[in-house]
């Protein structure tokens, strides 16, 4: 999903105030679109919650 060259990242600040989170929908690997919030730590993402997108976020 990370890779996906059409993936919509932007950012959630209403959600952390300690750490810079950010949202992304995208495709995974078998075609399934889904809304995952993440934080960058270092070199890493974490993922904090990942779910299938609404069908509102699938019309975005």
């Amino acid at each position: 999903m990370f890779f996906d060259p059409l993936a919509i990242t932007y950012p959630d600040p209403e959600h952390s105030l300690d750490e810079r989170r950010e949202v992304t929908l995208g495709y995974t690997m078998k075609k399934d679109l889904v809304f995952v919030s993440h934080c960058e730590r270092g070199e890493r993402i974490r993922i904090i919650g990942a779910r299938p997108a609404t069908r509102t976020e699938r019309r975005q």
